[in-house]
């Protein structure tokens, strides 16, 4: 998504990342399991009744949130996997911090992405380019939304 008016690309910015990042962990973890204390199902809520009948699963998801965006936060340095106005070396499908890389790797290596029980470990985040940790969060909030979250008509 383009957010520029004229359709221009704007150069990347760390710390426009590093404050986006920020403003997501604020709203992860506990702050947004809080958000969905047993019993608020119904009107207004867009929630599914699967919310409470599957509680661990939801409070995972927001925990896993919590951790991309820490993990975004420290990548912001990192750049962009494309090294299009950013300073990403290497990328998810090779090089020693890519995703599927040697040294650093999502599901395995010498500092995994997945620690114990499949959670992120957001120092291992931090050697991804930024825009690959981004990718994360938007399947993290996928995941949850299509699992937790009623249909609009």
């Amino acid at each position: 998504m383009n957010l520029c008016p004229d359709n221009a690309q704007r150069p990347y910015n760390a710390d426009a990342v590093r404050d986006g990042a920020e403003t997501i962990r604020r709203h992860a973890g506990e702050a947004l399991t809080g958000l969905f204390p047993e019993g608020s199902g119904g009107e207004p809520s867009e929630a599914k009744a699967e919310v409470w009948s599957n509680w661990d699963e939801f409070s995972a998801l927001a925990a896993q949130l919590e951790t991309l965006s820490e993990g975004l936060g420290l990548a912001a340095d990192n750049g962009l996997m494309s090294g299009s106005g950013g300073q990403a070396q290497g990328g998810m499908m090779g090089g020693g911090t890519g995703m599927m890389g040697s040294a650093n790797t999502m599901m395995g290596g010498t500092a995994p992405m997945m620690g114990r029980g499949g959670s992120f470990d957001a120092a291992a985040l931090a050697a991804m380019p930024a825009d690959g940790v981004f990718n994360m969060i938007a399947q993290s909030c996928s995941a949850c939304h299509t699992k937790f979250r009623l249909e609009k008509n």
